[in-house]
């Protein structure tokens, strides 16, 4: 395990290696940044945003990203920085902020939303956040009662959608079509003791590697069984999210937060880590304008 970028990120999220570059977008969320790391130069170039940012995404136009911002989402060209709404989402509960999202192989964006007093620790925050899935310009709400919407993924075959409601301290698996985009059968494949799962990333083996946040690593888990196979220690309490990257994708990028951080911890708190996860990965795939 190594430090690649030792900026103090507020949260670090949202890993997202572009194949095309072959560099990896993340974000900080609070800081209300988007990050750009080359790996080739240990460069990370920064674009600012002036809302908080849940997610982003690659899309089929190569230098613009689909970010989910506070009041909608929009479009980010890297080459000059612009940023324009794409989509106001008014129908969003107050009190709510968007957060992670991925698009699926057809590409569409799916991304959720959370209350925002579960980020000041309220425990008996109300379920206000929903899940919705954006396929060109149409946005459909697919499931509401969420605390916290977290970490999503596809399984190799795009038979399964995994998703994570951080509170629940699980991981869900649905059946997944992914010709319509549609969710069936949900149910609980992972379970966890210790910390809240956060981000999630899907291996070549179908193997789900989830960021811990209080956990201080990532753990990969066979959804078939939910038994933990490997678990990977970070020096930072709060690891927020992990991504497969690299030319062959056998490298792990691994995000974390600054938030709470105490003692000598506050030194690499909210740094970009990397590690050799011993496996591959699954590509990220673009949103279809």
């Amino acid at each position: 395990m190594k430090i690649v970028h030792a900026g103090k990120s507020l949260l670090g999220e949202g890993p997202t290696w572009d194949e095309q570059r072959q560099r990896l977008f993340w974000l900080d969320g609070l800081g209300k940044l988007i990050h750009l790391f080359d790996p080739a130069s240990g460069k990370n170039a920064s674009f600012p945003v002036p809302q908080p940012v849940g997610s982003l995404t690659l899309t089929d136009r190569n230098d613009v990203l689909l970010l989910a911002l506070q009041d909608g989402l929009y479009t980010l060209d890297i080459t000059d920085g612009h940023l324009a709404l794409y989509l106001p989402l008014e129908t969003e509960l107050p009190g709510n902020r968007f957060n992670d999202g991925k698009c699926d192989r057809a590409g569409r964006f799916w991304f959720g939303s959370m209350n925002t007093a579960a980020n000041s620790g309220d425990a008996n925050c109300a379920a206000t956040g929903s899940v919705y899935c954006l396929e060109r310009r149409e946005v459909r709400k697919v499931f509401s009662g969420v605390t916290i919407s977290n970490g999503l993924g596809w399984s190799p075959d795009n038979r399964r959608f995994y998703y994570i409601d951080s509170p629940l301290k699980a991981v869900a698996a649905f059946d997944f079509d992914v010709a319509r985009g549609e969710l069936s059968q949900r149910r609980v494949v992972v379970t966890l003791e210790e910390g809240l799962p956060d981000g999630l990333a899907v291996d070549a083996e179908g193997m789900l590697w989830v960021a811990i946040w209080g956990g201080y690593r990532v753990c990969r888990f066979d959804p078939r069984n939910g038994t933990c196979l490997a678990e990977l220690r970070f020096p930072v309490k709060n690891i927020t999210s992990c991504a497969f990257g690299g030319a062959r994708l056998d490298e792990l990028y691994v995000t974390s937060s600054s938030l709470e951080a105490e003692g000598t911890e506050r030194e690499v708190a909210g740094a970009l880590f990397h590690t050799p996860p011993g496996v591959r990965g699954t590509p990220s795939h673009r949103f279809v304008f």
